[in-house]
């Protein structure tokens, strides 16, 4: 825009003054007009600073609040890595044919793969079978979610593991369905000691109705073993019945011996411990009859001694080990087609809280007595049965009662040791764990049969039992053995009869029906004779009972039916205590 430059010319002005004026107020209506754009000019620069500013402040503004979304974003970030890096379970994304595309760096713990290795890779590859995918489509498709599925999933190197599922569906911006989330959770271990429970709870019903025909059995079988005894002891070495009555005895020790068997099937079979050496047992029972029977029956098999355990001494009873030994050395030669070999070997190993938990046992030492064999190995479908009483693929009466297996599993349980069962197509493997003792409380317990002449020295005894014939039979053996014997049919003639009298020890049978049991009976007893010393005699009691009464003061646990070397040996070793 231009700008008229004005001279006064005062020549022109003299000569016509009307055209001066009009120039000069040509003049001066440029000169408003100048500052009146200059005042425009100034209001325009002063709002456009004050607007610069205003935007300034807010883009100020607007670049701290990103920064601390960012920021925030950041920290969530990091909180959400440091949660995904601890997650045990594993966290994925798929689309709908099964694709991953996300997946927790957990999963190499779970399943051998790294998380590159799977990201990009159909999820199939996780199944041992492919078929359970379209179980759980299947699923997910009926309600849009799972809840607790459970599979077998293959780890990298080929070994099985149990898995629980946990899917939703998500959906795209237009609401179809884009692919599928969730977690995977390995579940091998708890579904493990949810079968051990389901196992023991059965095994424990069994037993307790086997337990109950036992207590029976056992007192008829005292009578055919025990007057047998006292028959012969008053025969002479030529006496025509010293063979029927021998035979006759013969008989109910095999019959007690399979009394013995559901015994310890049962929850209530009663066993006296003391410390062995379970190198010591191995080696007797590798002399014994039994394993002699074995070699006669399976000489194409041989058996291989490892004993890597530099101790051995665990507290149990010696009977029922070397049964568990017998009766899986059998299992391991009848399993072995043609030539082959048992291994029975040792270790000590250190039993972990994850171990000790699974099997019910204390964090400790143990020692581990292992049996493996080189056979076809055990079928998947009969492996979860094996312990059961009765369940067996052999001909029951042939090879054995169907209880060989079940009588480990309880001694196993008795003793608060554990056990576990591999198998495959080259062989079968058993691992017994027992809990290790010192070698110093084997030498405080170890006990040896004292000589006949050290038996009775006059001592009186009270016989406290519900049966007539278990009271005579011992009465008679201990009365030609030193003693002076008196007896007793219930808990409440013994207490009666202990606040009339005193006697040096009380043989108490531990159940008694009907009326007070074995241990209530001692019990009132040691309210008014708190020194007495007593021995329990039974052939089926409770554990519970048994150890309750050997707390309260009771010295020694002598089993039924009974030779009459052991009823003296338990009497003489409680009066000497």
């Amino acid at each position: 825009m231009g700008m008229n430059v004005y001279t006064f010319d005062v020549a022109a002005y003299a000569v016509n003054p009307t055209v001066w004026s009009y120039n000069l107020a040509m003049v001066l209506s440029a000169l408003v007009v100048l500052i009146t754009s200059l005042s425009k000019f100034h209001a325009f620069l002063l709002t456009s600073t004050s607007q610069s500013n205003e935007r300034s402040a807010q883009l100020e503004q607007e670049i701290t609040v990103r920064q601390k979304a960012e920021q925030s974003k950041q920290k969530t970030d990091d909180k959400f890595h440091r949660i995904v890096d601890n997650f045990q379970d594993v966290y994925f994304e798929t689309d709908l044919d099964g694709t991953i595309f996300y997946c927790t760096p957990s999963c190499q713990l779970l399943s051998g793969y790294a998380q590159e290795e799977l990201i990009g890779k159909n999820a199939t590859i996780l199944y041992h079978d492919p078929n359970d995918r379209q179980r759980l489509l299947a699923a997910v498709e009926k309600a849009g979610k799972a809840r607790g599925l459970e599979f077998v999933f293959q780890k990298k190197d080929g070994s099985l593991y149990d898995i629980e599922f946990n899917v939703d569906t998500f959906f795209d911006e237009n609401g179809h369905p884009k692919g599928m989330s969730g977690t995977i959770r390995d579940v091998t271990m708890t579904r493990k000691a949810k079968e051990q429970l389901q196992r023991a709870e059965k095994m424990e019903a069994i037993g307790l109705m086997a337990g109950g025909v036992a207590h029976d059995l056992n007192n008829i079988i005292s009578a055919i073993v025990g007057y047998p005894d006292l028959m012969l002891m008053t025969l002479s070495e030529e006496s025509e019945l010293r063979k029927p009555l021998t035979a006759i005895r013969e008989s109910g020790h095999r019959a007690a011996d399979i009394v013995a068997d559901l015994l310890t099937v049962s929850k209530g079979a009663a066993t006296a411990r003391e410390m062995h050496g379970l190198h010591t047992m191995i080696d007797q029972y590798l002399l014994s009859p039994e394993y002699q029977k074995v070699k006669q029956l399976y000489p194409q098999v041989t058996c291989e001694i490892a004993y890597e355990a530099s101790d051995s001494i665990i507290s149990c009873s010696a009977v029922h080990i070397k049964k568990c030994l017998m009766n899986l050395v059998n299992n391991a030669a009848e399993a072995i087609v043609g030539a082959g070999t048992i291994n029975i070997a040792t270790n000590t190993q250190k039993i972990d809280k994850l171990f000790s938990a699974t099997h019910n046992i204390k964090v400790g030492t143990y020692v581990v007595l292992e049996i493996n064999d080189d056979g076809p190995g055990i079928d998947v479908r009969d492996l979860e049965h094996i312990f059961e009483p009765f369940y067996t693929k052999k001909y029951l009466g042939r090879s054995g009662t169907g209880l060989g297996l079940a009588i480990v599993w309880n001694t196993i349980k008795n003793h608060n040791a554990a056990i576990t069962v591999t198998s495959s197509p080259d062989g079968t493997s058993f691992k017994l764990y027992f809990p290790l003792q010192s070698s110093k409380e084997a030498a405080e317990t170890s006990s040896t049969d004292l000589p006949q002449e050290a038996y009775g020295k006059g001592e009186s005894l009270l016989i406290v039992d519900d049966e007539a014939a278990v009271r005579d039979i011992a009465s008679q053996i201990l009365s030609s053995h030193g003693y002076q014997v008196s007896m007793v049919a219930s808990g409440e003639e013994a207490v009666a009869y202990l606040q009339a009298n005193t006697v040096d020890l009380v043989v108490l049978d531990m159940l008694m029906e009907p009326g007070i049991s074995g241990q209530q009976t001692y019990e009132q007893i040691l309210k008014s004779s708190p020194d007495q010393k007593a021995l329990i005699s039974s052939g089926f009691s409770e554990n519970e009972d048994v150890e309750a009464t050997l707390k309260l003061g009771a010295s020694r646990f002598v089993k039924k039916p009974y030779s009459k070397e052991q009823l003296c040996n338990a009497v003489r070793r409680a009066l000497d205590e």
